[in-house]
């Protein structure tokens, strides 16, 4: 996954099945930052990405990969 966080920082979860498999709470990334999530097996062919604004005016980018 791909994201950036931009000058104010937010939170971003994200989600399979119900599990949270990564989380950033809360800080800003400046900049493009890459994560590698596992995704552990299960039967869903879907992740759930959660954004949480820090305050209001915030602006975010996020970009899901499958292999």
């Amino acid at each position: 996954m791909r994201y950036e966080t931009y000058r104010i920082p937010d939170t971003i979860t994200v989600r399979y099945e119900g599990r949270e498999i990564f989380a950033d709470h809360y800080r800003s990334t400046h900049g493009d930052k890459w994560v590698d999530i596992h995704v552990p097996p299960g039967a869903s062919t879907a992740v759930q990405v959660e954004v949480v604004a820090n305050e209001p005016g915030t602006e975010w980018n996020f970009t899901v990969h499958c292999p």
